[in-house]
């Protein structure tokens, strides 16, 4: 999502401070959410080749930790993309109002999770699972089309549970192999797929954006950035 030589990893040391920060946090959003997804996007199929052998795996955990991370990332950025230093000024269609409306879904579905005890009664009346549903459509071909829907449904099952199927009805939004994959948490569902597709664009209009404004200042050494290291640690004899 980012480039290598990203501006977001080499802001220059003449940068305030706090803007610097909202660009690190900034960055860092946007690398965990596409670390996520991609995972999340390459797992997916993999349980459709798994299906016919039954040889599925005996926890779902590893999906759900890639898209409950990518939500919590994705609302992340939405927050600190509003409150960055200079975001009255950023044109359509990627000022704070225009991202914030297009991430609605994602923040819905976050306090849902965030407030899960709280709203434990609501989830239970509505017969859904307490991780959410997660669904998706695997892509073999757009021409001539192709695809499979799929769905997990994770936890305790009622006596009657209603799941509806992943039809797409509108642009689908292709990653790798898979498109449509949708996060449903008691009545609200995001298309975690459009979202990704938002930020991937939103990473290109702000790399662009960080390079012509650090082009126009004077030339300066970048911050350093991260940093890592170890050290042995030894213990006296008893």
């Amino acid at each position: 999502m980012l480039k290598p030589d990203s501006p977001f990893k080499n802001i220059p040391s003449n940068t305030h401070p706090r803007q610097a920060f909202f660009l690190d946090g900034l960055r860092h959003a946007f690398e965990i959410a596409d670390l996520a997804f991609s995972r999340l996007a390459a797992g997916l199929p993999v349980l459709l080749d798994a299906q016919p052998k039954s040889a599925l795996p005996k926890s779902f955990a590893p999906y759900y930790l890639d898209a409950w991370a990518f939500v919590d990332a994705v609302d992340r950025l939405r927050v600190l993309w509003k409150l960055q230093p200079g975001a009255e000024g950023i044109p359509d269609p990627f000022n704070p109002a225009s991202i914030d409306s297009d991430l609605q879904a994602i923040r819905k579905i976050r306090n849902i999770s965030d407030h899960l005890a709280q709203k434990a009664d609501q989830i239970v009346s509505l017969k859904v699972s307490a991780l959410g549903e997660l669904s998706w459509v695997t892509v073999y071909s757009l021409d001539p089309p192709a695809m499979k829907s799929a769905f997990i449904r994770p936890g305790f099952l009622h006596a009657s549970v209603n799941v509806q199927l992943n039809i797409p009805k509108e642009k689908l939004h292709v990653y790798g192999s898979v498109a449509n994959i949708l996060l449903k948490a008691a009545n609200h569902t995001a298309d975690l797929s459009f979202a990704h597709s938002r930020l991937v664009s939103l990473a290109q209009f702000a790399e662009s954006s960080l390079e012509a404004m650090f082009a126009k200042g004077t030339p300066v050494k970048p911050y350093g950035t991260d940093m890592f290291a170890s050290c042995d640690l030894e213990f006296p004899e008893k």
